[in-house]
């Protein structure tokens, strides 16, 4: 019984323990000599540089590592920020390292990081990268200890030219394993249906298209099918996948064995993983009708990592609701419908979807949406690609499921490939009831380059919640293109 008592309280006895970080946030400098305690500098004689404690407006401190004069003669050329023989790391453990950082005129554009053992200049589990801007941003990153190390110790905060970098709020501590789990991830939610815009009254966002194809190199890169807004089974919209000969996409592979495939089973998907309970009964249904009747559809729940479920079912020439109750095989998931022509041995038919639901429970409920205002954003561009001088937008459709008028507010964020905001606004939508309106979103990015736009709503859930990614590049005027990409970047 002793035994078993010690092995349950190890894991919290770890947790517990101290990683050892001396004077994190920068205030204390007992001896008033201007440097932070605990803190030092590194490099050779060809870098000059210099460490001061610095008090910012609201008080509290940070740390100031400034170089300016940098020569490269050896491997410790470089600007170092750099606290030794304090931080104890325990093999296996995992680690928080966190704290916020500004810099400027430093010419990577960044700060490398590390934990090595200066007895054997052997990494300890840390090595990474932080992008630097000219405000204050907060960095975060768990990691697992590869050895055990503690007077031989060196936490390190290196760039490699002349430059200022501020840090500040310095934490590091033990953690947890982090919990794995596909990124592109929809919010948890208490709904009863998990599908973002499962009624397509928000247009075509939060969805796109999947297959079955023979490679393992990609999949379908956008929606197959229309959003329609007449003959829906509720609301004004519906979703059309008409597939003939004049339309059919073909699906290439070239490593190693080509592969040329007709892609006649072209799935309707939610974008964004939904989050579920393992081994907790759930049931994907769908409204849906075919042209010509009898036509095969698939209802699909993909689980991350751990395989899928599948039911083929039938849909009549007029609107009718298939279901399908499945175990969830993990705690994440999507969800497709669509049409099975290959089942049928057919070139040409039309599916119609409507009021797609996930719930908890072997049977479907009564249909209801997944908010009772939603928000959905897309690019109105092919690749989310503009031309230098030409407006760059976002469009989003606010649709209103409740009985009353609404007001969704609407804030945008558009930072640029280093994560540097260039451009924040808002705009308000006034919805009448069971209403949907669509508004443009002016993006101020005119520079040349890479984009992103996070945009969030008071009073609704955005679909998708990541990042848009867009671009500002000029249009090729030519037949071909001057660079040719076998991978993209």
């Amino acid at each position: 019984m002793r035994r078993l008592l010690l092995l349950l309280l190890f894991p919290a006895l770890c947790l517990a323990a101290d990683a050892g970080l001396v004077n994190g946030d920068f205030s204390a400098d007992a001896d008033r000599d201007g440097v932070p305690d605990g803190w030092t500098t590194s490099g050779d004689q060809g870098v000059r540089q210099a460490l001061r404690r610095e008090t910012l407006p609201d008080g509290s401190a940070c740390a100031l590592l400034a170089c300016t004069a940098f020569t490269q003669s050896s491997a410790a050329s470089h600007c170092m920020l750099a606290q030794v023989g304090a931080v104890k790391l325990t093999q296996g453990q995992w680690y928080r390292l966190r704290f916020r950082v500004k810099g400027e005129a430093v010419a990577a554009g960044s700060v490398d990081m590390a934990i090595s053992d200066t007895k054997t200049w052997s990494n300890c589990g840390l090595h990474d990268g932080v992008f630097l801007s000219p405000d204050w941003a907060w960095y975060e990153t768990t990691f697992r200890a590869t050895q055990t190390v503690s007077a031989t110790s060196r936490l390190q905060f290196w760039f490699g030219s002349t430059g200022r970098v501020w840090f500040a709020d310095m934490t590091l501590e033990p953690t947890t394993a982090p919990r794995r789990q596909y990124t592109e991830r929809m919010p948890e939610t208490t709904a009863r249906n998990r599908v973002p815009n499962a009624g397509f009254e928000c247009g075509e966002a939060g969805w796109g298209s999947v297959t079955d194809v023979p490679g393992w190199g990609g999949n379908l890169n956008r929606l197959v099918g229309r959003v329609v807004e007449a003959g829906a089974h509720s609301g004004g919209r519906c979703l059309e996948i008409a597939v003939s000969p004049r339309n059919l996409l073909t699906y290439w592979f070239d490593y190693f064995d080509l592969q040329q495939q007709p892609v006649r089973m072209p799935l309707a998907a939610n974008r964004g993983w939904l989050g579920v309970e393992p081994e907790r009964g759930y049931t994907l249904s769908a409204w849906v009708k075919a042209d010509p009747p009898g036509q095969t559809v698939l209802l699909r729940a993909q689980h991350a990592g751990a395989g899928r479920a599948d039911l083929r079912v039938k849909a009549g020439g007029a609107w009718s609701r298939v279901s399908m109750p499945f175990r969830a095989r993990g705690d994440q998931c999507y969800v497709a419908v669509g049409p099975d022509l290959a089942a049928d041995q057919r070139d040409t038919a039309t599916l119609w979807v409507d009021d797609v639901m996930l719930e908890a429970g072997d049977t479907a409920g009564v249909f209801e949406p997944r908010g009772s205002v939603e928000v959905g954003v897309r690019v109105p561009r092919d690749g989310g690609l503009f031309a230098p001088g030409e407006p760059v937008q976002v469009a989003a459709t606010a649709a209103n499921h409740t009985d009353a008028a609404r007001r969704v507010a609407l804030h945008w964020v558009t930072t640029d490939f280093h994560d540097k905001e260039v451009d924040r606004g808002e705009q308000t939508v006034a919805l009448a009831a069971h209403a949907e309106r669509e508004v443009t979103l002016p993006v101020r990015a005119s520079r040349r380059g890479f984009y992103r736009v996070v945009v969030t709503a008071d009073g609704a859930e955005v679909t998708p919640p990541l990042p848009l990614r867009l671009a500002v590049i000029p249009t090729n005027q030519r037949a071909d293109t001057l660079v040719g990409m076998n991978h993209g970047y």
